[in-house]
């Protein structure tokens, strides 16, 4: 071979060796949006929100796959031991990174197996009580606990969670013993407090919100730096005197961890795309949520600053999933 061949041939391979690694016409069959959820809950609702309009704009099927059980944790070992190749994404809350902190044994790391792939939507909790409890207030309920704390128990969407933080702060801010009864998500906990099985619980707006149009339930406080632009009459758990609940909570999707970097960049273009959508960003926020159209590197940060927040809480808390 000659000079002149050899490095006419170089320069081809330097110019198509790129091309071998990206993604040759991503997505070429089904994804799946993996929600450990049941069908119902707002995970399970944006999920079918999104894969109605990726659909189409991919030329493939967007498949919600609801696989609720163990806090998470059946969803999410179903996507890490699945394949990387951006056929399969996790649709998930902060509790599925918080599994290490919260198990004796847990079969993967979560904050290292699977990496964020886009954000969908923020909103905070809202704290809420059966019409039957006389309390409007937060400081209102207190009273009522501590004289008789036999009668009240608190339901959240599952242990961990950010609602199950927020009660173990209360606790302690307010010098009470709730009772912590933990659902297997919102899905279930809500029916549970409109029938006052329990009568104090915590859960995000849009599963709430024709309970507490209907009179079924009272709004007392909701998380949040700031008043929620949804329920701007409600104070925050800042002002009701509970610190540390400042940041928004976060619907994200995450990708196992050795999905390639070009395909999560595809989806991520493409959450973020759908998300701009006005007909999207209109149901999302009949939901009560605001979407969330940020970048990698952003939604990233937002994790950090959540895990930073929540571990030590878990950690002085001692919650257990075991």
């Amino acid at each position: 071979m000659d000079r002149r061949n050899f490095l006419a041939l170089t320069a081809a391979a330097s110019l198509t060796g790129p091309a071998w690694a990206q993604p040759a016409h991503w997505p070429q069959g089904p994804v799946r949006l993996v929600v450990p959820f049941p069908p119902g809950g707002p995970s399970d609702v944006l999920a079918r929100i999104l894969a109605e309009r990726l659909a189409p704009k991919w030329g493939v099927p967007v498949i919600v796959d609801n696989k609720p059980g163990a806090s998470t944790l059946v969803g999410a070992s179903a996507v890490v031991n699945g394949p990387h190749d951006g056929s399969a994404f996790l649709v998930t809350v902060s509790v599925t990174l918080r599994l290490p902190l919260m198990l004796a044994t847990v079969p993967f790391d979560p904050n290292k197996e699977l990496v964020p792939a886009g954000a969908i939507a923020t909103e905070p909790l809202m704290l809420v009580v059966n019409s039957n409890v006389k309390a409007n207030t937060l400081a209102e309920l207190m009273r009522l606990v501590k004289a008789e704390p036999a009668k009240y128990s608190f339901g959240t969407y599952g242990v961990g969670s950010a609602a199950h933080l927020a009660l173990i702060e209360i606790n302690k801010a307010a010098g009470v013993n709730l009772v912590h009864i933990p659902y297997k998500g919102s899905t279930l906990l809500v029916p549970a407090v409109v029938a006052g099985d329990v009568p104090i619980g915590m859960s995000n707006l849009g599963t709430l919100k024709p309970h507490i149009q209907s009179g079924k339930v009272r709004a007392i406080a909701v998380t949040g730096g700031e008043r929620y632009r949804f329920a701007p009459e409600v104070p925050t758990l800042a002002e009701s005197g509970i610190k540390g609940f400042d940041s928004p909570l976060w619907l994200g999707v995450f990708a196992p961890a050795r999905t390639p970097k070009p395909i999560i960049a595809k989806f991520n273009e493409a959450l973020r795309e759908t998300l701009r959508l006005p007909e999207v960003a209109k149901r999302i926020q009949d939901y009560s949520q605001d979407p969330a159209p940020i970048s990698l590197e952003e939604f990233q940060k937002m994790v950090e600053r959540d895990n930073e927040t929540a571990f030590p809480m878990i950690r002085a808390s001692g919650v257990r999933l075991d």
